[in-house]
């Protein structure tokens, strides 16, 4: 003979929330507008402003080349500054238009400006038995 299936409890109905009432005043001047912070772009914790010189370099204790990477890779952007000519108009990249009879012109990307590299890091990793300040790795200003 079967044993009769179990019956689930039925749950416990749940309680009702109320929503907050939502009341919009009058549009005013009265108030002074709070300056937004904006920090996007904020101070790095590593010291890329301080490499003032070509070839000069910063130890990191506790991280390799490869954890590194896309800190070094951000400064390196953010480094970049749009190249502009002697009059001071911003230089763009050129794109290659090809007509129906085969002649290729050129024309300024106005999307894409050429940029220039200020800056640019990299890191490498160091032995901290060989390295002055036990990193086990280091970041050099090249450019």
């Amino acid at each position: 003979m079967k044993k009769p299936a179990a019956v689930a409890p039925t749950p416990a109905p749940k309680p009702t929330e109320t929503k907050p009432t939502v009341t919009i005043g009058a549009v005013s001047s009265a108030v002074e507008m709070p300056e937004i912070v904006n920090k996007r772009g904020s101070k790095s914790k590593y010291p890329f402003d301080d490499l003032t010189a070509v070839g000069q370099s910063f130890p990191v204790v506790g991280k390799t080349a490869a954890s590194l990477a896309s800190v070094v890779s951000g400064q390196n952007r953010k480094h970049k500054i749009a190249k502009v000519d002697d009059k001071g108009n911003t230089v763009y990249t050129k794109l290659k238009q090809t007509a129906l009879d085969g002649s290729v012109t050129e024309v300024d990307d106005k999307n894409k400006p050429e940029m220039v590299e200020q800056k640019k890091f990299f890191a490498v990793d160091t032995d901290p038995k060989t390295d002055p300040d036990k990193a086990t790795a280091r970041v050099f200003r090249k450019v």
